[in-house]
């Protein structure tokens, strides 16, 4: 028995039993970069004119080797002697770019960069000057008037100039980024600290992770000699993705983006992209793609098989047969006349099947929500619409319950809010932002329903004509005033003249903590997620909201906690529909928010991190059982960024026998014992082997933390460890225990 309240986990013992013996294998970094010694090797890019635009941008992240020589080329365009179209290039220590139109011009810096420091450079000609930025900061400029750039043929070199041992680059090269216009300051500013792919304007792009080929999928590279490798990225970069409209047709192109869970079993969260009105060969079919949060690379992608069918109108993930992969969630609404089908893909095997359909024209499967714990089997069900009714459904697709929220109204908005009456089921919050109340049309409404049986737990009316109230709906997955029930967040875009308001609300007591009013026509709330993260780094988990300005979207940062918007998100300058759809998703691995967005009828992007060699993981699995009240113990990762070498985390047990206590397990493996014959009626043991036990007092409402402190070894990264608590409850069943859910946890990669 553990006194202290952490654990400092001893993994010596552990490491000898066989299923440590070896960690998950350790996955090849995301964001890699390009290494160079002093031999004449580079990489090589055929000729094409399109390397060659008028105007034009090179930049690039580069780390000066030690040893560098006097000169060393980054990029260069035709390497025959003084033939260059565009040179961008070191030359003790300063950096020289340069042009040839109708005549060459040639720029330098004063600054010399220093060595094993990793620097962005990048050189800019827009037809009538030259300029440098250093780390995104202009180091220097001059007039070149000499037109357009011209085309004089020969490959395109990276690491080398025109073959000579003085224009060999030495050190490490990153993010080589070529486009057919200058960028502005502010430009290059906002973007040299990401990696940017697919983006207007983008000829080529090269991120060198563990090949050479460019992410804009046109002018891939080889490698020409051998004293070339590749490395840990010098930066811990940005990542920022976007997937156009492409082949795809019709309206309502990426209507709904959502968090996946992890699909692939990689440790990294997923994320899907519905087209509901996709119409290609037959009209609203639908189509819906899955991409790896990891590389951002597809994953596998369906079509609707019926006109009008609508398949991808809305999606989300969760595990529903318990293999220990997330699967895909896909609401198909308008298929059979409207009456509406729901289908699950498998995220082991991509396979699809169908799962549940409506029972009349409602169209079903107009919203689907991913509730992982709303019965005690421990597999994810689904929470869905049919018309005016809100149906939960087991993992197998059978009615768990179905009510009628308000007859007349539909929900537009759902998400889980955590569990929020401490029963041990998680609650569902839905917003009815076309309700009709005292106050006047389209005032709104929403509900907090229970996960267990649908019942109303708590409703709020707007309060205002007009107001939207329930627009948008968001559990933030964090707790705002320290009273260990999570809070949610509503939006009312439509609120005072369309200024909008977010309202925080208190799970436990129901009362606002924050309302925050937006700007005049800002629309404040149009969407919302929880975050997936701290974007403000004070520790709380933040909210994302889409607002307008000026009839453009804007994605901001909500921090809940103060009730302020710290930054945002913005799309192009004619972009009203950017943030028509957002989800917070963990893709990297790092205790930063990562978001995807959607912009309607245009593209999805996604904004994260470069990924870690092993991400941390955690998921829970396994029956919970009934205990006094009917309350199923819940056990549940607090603070998940700390899951990884020489952090810290806290397992959470909620929903317990109020005042009594609990013995937290920690172990390896999984099991599926049942324990009936104990007279834990519907209880299971879960561990595969029991190794520590923690005992701790449970308060008046049923809670208790653990804290585990990882030793600061890289060996443990990739170790994988299992919990459950067994809580008293006397009079609870014939045993007097009753046993939480599962918690499997893999430890992450040191930061």
């Amino acid at each position: 028995m553990m006194s202290s309240r952490t654990v400092v986990l001893s993994f010596a013992s552990l490491a000898s039993l066989p299923i440590l013996a070896t960690p998950l294998v350790s996955q090849t970094p995301g964001c890699n970069a390009l290494q160079l010694t002093r031999s004449a090797s580079y990489v090589r890019i055929p000729h094409n004119s399109a390397l060659v635009p008028a105007r034009i941008t090179v930049e690039a992240w580069v780390q000066l080797a030690s040893n560098f020589p006097g000169r060393g080329t980054i990029a260069r365009k035709n390497p025959a002697a003084n033939a260059e179209s565009w040179n961008l290039r070191i030359e003790t220590g300063r950096v020289n770019f340069a042009v040839r139109g109708s005549s060459f011009a040639s720029l330098w810096t004063t600054t010399r960069l220093p060595t094993d420091q990793p620097v962005h450079v990048a050189g800019t000609y827009d037809g009538a000057t030259l300029r440098i930025y250093i780390n995104g900061v202009q180091s220097a400029s001059q007039t070149a008037a000499v037109g357009n750039i011209v085309s004089t043929g020969g490959d395109l070199r990276i690491g080398q100039g025109d073959g000579s041992s003085t224009e060999q680059f030495v050190g490490k090269l990153d993010e080589v980024r070529i486009w057919k216009t200058a960028l502005s300051a502010s430009q290059v500013a906002s973007g040299f600290r990401r990696i940017l792919n697919k983006q207007t304007n983008e000829v080529a792009s090269y991120s060198f992770d563990n090949n050479y080929n460019d992410s804009t999928g046109s002018f891939h590279g080889s490698l020409v000699g051998t004293g070339v490798s590749f490395g840990p990225s010098m930066y811990d970069f940005g990542r920022y993705t976007t997937h156009p409209k492409g082949s795809l047709v019709g309206t309502e192109y990426a209507g709904h983006v959502s968090n996946l869970g992890d699909l692939d079993g990689d440790g990294h969260e997923d994320y899907g992209v519905g087209h509901g009105n996709h119409s290609s060969a037959l009209t609203n079919r639908g189509a819906f793609r899955a991409y790896s949060g990891r590389d951002h690379k597809e994953l596998f992608g369906y079509e609707g098989a019926t006109a009008g069918a609508r398949f991808g109108w809305h999606t989300d993930g969760g595990d529903l047969d318990g293999d220990g992969y997330s699967d895909a969630i896909i609401g198909e609404p308008g298929r059979a006349g409207n009456r509406g089908y729901i289908w699950v893909i498998s995220g082991k095997t991509k396979a699809i099947r169908y799962f549940a359909q409506g029972t009349g024209t409602g169209e079903f499967g107009d919203l689907v929500l991913a509730a992982p714990y709303l019965d005690a089997d421990g597999l994810c069900d689904v929470v869905t619409t049919d018309g005016m009714d809100l149906v939960a459904l087991r993992a197998n697709g059978s009615q768990l319950w179905r009510v009628t929220p308000l007859s007349g109204d539909r929900a537009r908005s759902i998400d889980l809010v955590g569990d929020v009456n401490q029963d041990g089921s998680d609650d569902i919050i839905i917003g009815l932002p076309t309700y009709d109340g005292p106050s006047g049309t389209d005032e709104g409404i929403y509900h907090v329903r229970s996960g267990r049986d649908g019942s109303l737990l708590f409703s709020l009316r707007g309060g205002q004509a007009g107001m939207r109230a329930g627009w948008s709906v968001a559990g933030i997955h964090a707790d705002i005033n320290g009273d260990k029930v999570p809070d949610y967040v509503i939006g009312s875009p439509g609120y005072n003249n369309k200024s909008g308001l977010l309202s925080v609300i208190d799970g436990r007591t129901r009362a606002i903590l924050k309302n925050v009013i937006g700007g005049s026509g800002q629309e404040l709330g149009l969407a919302l997620c929880a975050a997936e993260g701290d974007a403000t780094g004070d520790g709380t988990w933040d909210v994302r909201v889409t607002g307008r300005v000026s009839g453009n979207g804007r994605v901001y940062v909500f921090d809940a906690k103060n009730g302020t918007l710290p930054g945002y998100l913005q799309g192009g300058s004619s972009s009203p529909n950017f943030g028509s759809s957002i989800v917070g998703i963990e893709t990297n691995g790092r205790p930063i928010a990562d978001i995807v967005v959607a912009e309607n009828d245009v593209a999805a992007n996604i904004w994260d991190g470069c990924p870690i060699d092993i991400a941390p993981r955690h998921m829970t699995y396994g029956a919970t059982c009934d205990g006094t009240g009917a309350r199923r113990p819940r056990l549940a990762v607090v603070d998940k960024a700390g899951i990884r070498v020489n952090g810290s985390y806290t397992m959470r047990i909620s929903s317990a026998r109020a005042s009594s206590a609990t013995a937290l397990q920690l172990g390896v493996g999984r099991l599926n014992l049942a324990l009936d014959a104990l007279g834990m009626i519907g209880c299971k043991y879960l561990l595969g082997q029991s190794i520590v036990t923690s005992t701790r007092p449970l308060d008046g409402n049923g809670i208790a933390d653990v804290t585990y402190k990882v030793p600061n070894d890289v060996t443990l990264a990739g170790v994988k460890v299992t919990f459950q608590a067994l809580c008293l409850d006397v009079g609870g069943n014939g045993f007097n225990l009753t046993s939480s859910n599962g918690t499997e946890i893999v430890h992450g990669s040191r930061l």
